[in-house]
């Protein structure tokens, strides 16, 4: 007996080490990421917090609105206001819900799967491309996928109090997408009680099982009631209307595969291959929804509600939309490396996963494609041209207002590296390339058309190009004006 509990006591302390170095590890990124600036929908999140803060949390809506609730900008410019403001507090913020995820996740991972290696699973979740580009962003994401893990996990170890609730809360109010996540966690929900529905009572045990939902919603309802009050509109300005719309038959399956696509990549085919075989083996034999199985069903319900609201309509497909997915996966790939009984083959294993999702992370696709710069850490270069490109127009005299940029680079530099001086170029406006006297183009912008970078190729005088692989930035000047 004394032995049993010397075994367990020394496996908890060495799950336990293994936890805290993980968590050691992950800060020392965030600090050493401290100087990345703003970037990308963070850009957008710069932007919020800055007014906030400079109004002094007088006001909440602004000109920049684009229907994102402003809870996270707002949770910025409040530490901003505490401990100062530089971009290593914005790093920081993310800290809490860093820790979060790792202890959520290694919740979930001991009970679904209890022989699971830790090690192995915080090793993978390090070298995952698109979790760790969100740690250097110091993403917004992270609050999300913490909340959400923690709403998914408290319905899973049946714990559903005030936290609960308050993670349901949060989710629509970081952003829009997260009144998804709820629906996702509900959808679970359902799922995990269906045996114990009463058929005579139903009603009321359904009542009580969807009351927590009905608070956030609630919420995010009054929410809209105030902006609508104060912009005129609710969800989506008309400039992203595209967005509500259903998709054709065409776009359906299409979109379909952009999923998958983006689940795949930057290398994580290595993972889902195996686990998307091994799920449909189980299914053929029955034994996908059994208890020792369920880690698969988890990962199921973490995937369904994008399928729900995504597929079928033409909101953009992301990699970071799927993070909560992508981190799920890696419990039951372990699951299957687990049954190779050779320990050293296991090793490679996970050794070769982490240099393929490594690699992973330089994967390119021609232009006219997304590359997800968001999602991988070949965004990291685009900042030292960035500034080359930003000393060449202010060393030509040229007037930042006369140059025209797309998203992400069209963000004040006042908004997304806190600087002193609000050096921002216009938004581009595409309909008309001939009112603008310089045009920015890059790969790190993805709405450029092959016939829009055709015509400034062709027609307009390119000034200068800076490149630092695998991103790259032309300034272009309009051979008409002066």
């Amino acid at each position: 007996m004394q032995t049993v509990s010397t075994g367990l006591l020394k496996k908890y302390s060495t799950e336990t080490f293994i936890t805290v170095v993980c968590i050691l590890i992950f800060s020392l990124i965030i600090f050493l990421s401290r100087n990345i600036p703003f970037f990308w929908t963070m850009g957008y999140v710069g932007s919020l917090a800055n007014k906030i803060y400079e109004s002094n949390f007088s006001s909440f809506i602004f000109d920049i609105d684009n229907g994102m609730p402003p809870l996270y900008g707002t949770y910025i410019a409040l530490l901003w206001t505490v401990f100062g403001k530089s971009l290593l507090v914005m790093h920081l913020a993310v800290l809490p819900f860093l820790i979060g995820i790792i202890l959520q996740l290694k919740k979930i991972a001991k009970a679904l799967y209890p022989e699971i290696s830790l090690l192995f699973l915080f090793l993978l979740l390090l070298f995952e491309p698109t979790f760790l580009t969100v740690c250097l962003m110091g993403g917004y994401d992270l609050a999300i996928t913490f909340f959400f893990l923690y709403g998914l996990n408290s319905v899973y170890f049946k714990k559903k109090n005030i936290f609960f609730v308050l993670s349901l809360i949060m989710l629509p109010m970081l952003n829009l997408r997260g009144f998804t996540l709820v629906f996702g966690i509900f959808f679970y929900d359902i799922y995990s009680e269906w045996k114990n529905f009463n058929k005579k009572n139903f009603i009321n045990h359904f009542t009580k099982q969807i009351f927590p939902y009905l608070i956030p919603a609630f919420i995010f309802c009054c929410w809209l009631v105030y902006h609508h009050s104060v912009q005129g509109w609710y969800l989506v300005h008309k400039a992203f209307d595209s967005f509500q719309k259903l998709n054709s038959a065409e776009m359906f399956l299409r979109n379909f595969i952009y999923i998958f696509w983006k689940i795949f990549d930057f290398g994580r085919i290595i993972i889902w291959v195996p686990v998307i075989i091994f799920a449909l083996i189980l299914l053929f034999k029955k034994k996908l929804f059994t208890k020792e199985n369920h880690a698969f069903v988890f990962l199921g319900f973490s995937l369904l509600y994008y399928f729900v609201f995504y597929w079928a309509t033409s909101y953009p497909v992301s990699h970071r939309y799927l993070l909560i997915t992508i981190i799920l996966a890696i419990i039951p790939f372990l699951m299957i490396v687990d049954k190779i009984s050779n320990k050293s083959l296991r090793f490679f294993i996970i050794g070769f996963t982490c240099i393929i999702l490594f690699f992973g992370n330089f994967i390119m696709y021609p232009e006219r494609f997304g590359n997800g710069w968001d999602a991988s850490i070949k965004f990291i270069p685009y900042f030292k041209i960035e500034k080359e490109l930003d000393t060449f127009i202010s060393s030509n005299g040229i007037d930042p207002k006369q140059v025209g940029a797309e998203y992400p680079m069209h963000f004040s530099r006042s908004d997304t590296y806190l600087d002193k001086i609000n050096f921002k170029f216009s938004d581009l406006d595409k309909k008309d390339f001939d009112k603008w006297d310089y045009i920015v183009q890059s790969n790190i912008s993805n709405t450029f058309a092959p016939e829009e970078i055709q015509n400034l190729n062709n027609n307009w005088i390119l000034m200068n190009e800076f490149k630092s692989w695998p991103v790259f930035i032309k300034l272009y000047k309009n051979p008409n004006s002066n």
